[in-house]
């Protein structure tokens, strides 16, 4: 889903790649939108860019500087904030500059994510210019960011999506992964913005109150792969000893919806290893090495692997290794969400009107919908609330590039 647009009015096609019988489709079908054509640093204009077709071009000597300076004339031009932008490309390096920025993205490519990539994803991907047209007026993108976006009481921001695979490949082990959509830590600049990765966090302690929704994100998905290759059994990347094991009701309830055997208590945890937050990717695989076993021979059997999020994969590569040790013939791995890499610009929240707290995104306990309330609550009783829609819009409008807005080295930019 976009998080960082509103209402798109105007899209910008990084030309790259592009044949003239797709800018040809872009034309015909997006014609409702401004459309500027991006051409790639040392290209000529495609013959079939016409004269009257807005054109503006790449300069890569600082592409960072180069974007900024690139979207603020643009916007300038165009004279729309950018929370009514979305870049189009089959780029993916070029995609990995343009999710810095506070607009939207959208790759097409039918060919999968690399590992290497996953870090990196744009608001949506598409096999082809046929697709753009309905993705840019549904409310669809990622399947558990759509589905976990409660406006209010059970009415979520869409009810479908798309989840895409890639492979974990180490130490001779492959196994499969589908990711249902992103997740952004804490400290991210779009966490504030996005539910899944709030619901993902609050279920860290307090797993319960997402627990019916999360088997909802689950269920129709591990379906769809028992359909494809048979599912003998469903677990979940096991808990430290001594540590509540959050996941243990949520795989009896995949089990039991699916009808496949519940293999939480097979898979199990030996070592209370240390903490891994601040390790970086190769430390974490050392952090987790061999801390899992599996009790019982499971010969041949196909095996989902559960877990709320993916950093490095080394919890669900080290749960995969022990059950392919233990016989199994196929493990593939389902997540919530993927950890993107952080932004370089800063994203700042909205402030409350009645006493300048922030305003924070927060649930209801009754229904679990979103809404935006006062960070002062709590210290000075402060009940200033608001819609998520109209918070999370808010929020965007604050940060947006708009029109003749200067750019400084403490802006939205680098």
């Amino acid at each position: 889903m976009f998080i960082k647009t509103i209402e798109i009015k105007n899209l910008i096609v990084y030309t790259k790649s592009f044949t003239e019988e797709e800018i040809k489709i872009i034309k015909k079908k997006l014609k409702s939108y401004n459309i500027y054509f991006l051409i790639p640093d040392g290209e000529d204009t495609p013959y079939y860019i016409e004269k009257d077709d807005n054109v503006i071009f790449e300069r890569l000597r600082d592409r960072i500087l180069e974007y900024q300076n690139l979207l603020q004339n643009t916007i300038n031009e165009a004279g729309i904030p950018s929370y009514q932008w979305v870049m189009i490309s089959k780029d993916k390096e070029q995609i990995k500059y343009a999710i810095k920025q506070p607009i939207g993205t959208i790759l097409i490519s039918n060919s999968e994510f690399e590992y290497k990539d996953i870090g990196y994803l744009p608001d949506m991907k598409i096999d082809n210019v046929n697709q753009i047209e309905e993705k840019l007026t549904k409310n669809t993108g990622y399947f558990s960011e759509v589905c976990s976006t409660l406006i209010s009481k059970d009415i979520s921001y869409g009810n479908e999506g798309s989840f895409f695979h890639f492979n974990v490949d180490r130490e001779g082990i492959v196994f499969r992964v589908a990711a249902l959509g992103r997740y952004f830590k804490t400290t991210h600049d779009y966490f504030n913005c996005h539910q899944l990765s709030n619901r993902i966090r609050k279920s860290k302690f307090d797993f319960k109150s997402q627990l019916n929704l999360f088997a909802s994100l689950f269920n129709p998905v591990i379906e769809i792969i028992h359909k494809q290759h048979p599912v003998n059994g469903v677990t979940r990347v096991p808990s430290r000893p001594n540590k509540v094991d959050r996941f243990k009701e949520l795989v009896q309830i995949i089990s039991e919806k699916n009808q496949i055997k519940d293999y939480s208590n097979i898979l199990t945890c030996n070592i209370n290893y240390p903490p891994h937050k601040e390790l970086n990717s190769n430390q974490r695989f050392q952090n987790v090495k061999d801390v899992f076993s599996v009790n019982t021979s499971i010969d041949k059997d196909h095996i989902v692997i559960i877990d709320d999020v993916i950093v490095s994969g080394a919890t669900l590569f080290e749960a995969a290794k022990a059950l392919y040790l233990a016989g199994a013939s196929k493990v593939t791995a389902v997540v919530l969400g993927v950890n993107q890499f952080p932004t370089a610009f800063t994203y700042s929240n909205t402030q409350c009107p009645v006493c300048e707290g922030q305003m924070i995104l927060k649930f209801n306990s009754k229904d679990n919908s979103a809404f935006y309330g006062c960070e002062n609550f709590s210290k000075n009783n402060c009940r200033h609330s608001e819609s998520f829609l109209v918070g999370w819009h808010n929020i965007l409008r604050r940060n947006s590039i708009d029109v003749n807005k200067e750019i400084s080295e403490d802006s939205l930019f680098f």
